[in-house]
């Protein structure tokens, strides 16, 4: 099975034009997803207002986000030894319509999504983020 974080990886269009739109439907999707296979029909993802409050309330910081748990992935090179196998077979699995989507995109090859995931803001060392 291929880790969601793979799929959020390779589909979102961060930085385009069309993110909102399209991240609105996916969490929406996901939440399903979510309470079918928990059983849990109230499950729903945080949420908070942000331009009532400009920043990430204390509670999201729990589990795996907070970066002082063991599962927190804290830098490119622990995201890639984790999820590098899996990466490669979601490549290899896609449709001619899905590698031309990817290439469409700018990535000719996993080693291009790679590359993008590498020089991405998304990592930060262990330890509690200045506020």
């Amino acid at each position: 099975m291929v880790p969601e974080r793979l799929h959020h990886t390779l589909d979102c269009p961060h930085g385009n034009w069309w993110f909102v739109v399209w991240h609105r439907g996916y969490t929406g999707w996901f939440e399903r997803t979510v309470r079918e296979l928990s059983g849990d029909p109230n499950f729903a993802f945080p949420y908070w207002d942000w331009t009532a409050l400009p920043q990430v309330p204390d509670s999201f910081f729990n589990g795996v986000l907070d970066p002082n748990n063991p599962a927190f992935i804290a830098s490119y090179n622990e995201f890639y030894s984790q999820l590098s196998n899996p990466m490669s077979a979601l490549w290899n699995s896609f449709s001619t319509a899905q590698l031309q989507q990817m290439r469409n995109r700018g990535f000719q090859s996993v080693n291009d999504v790679w590359q993008a995931v590498r020089d991405s803001p998304m990592f930060f060392p262990r330890g509690r983020p200045a506020r």
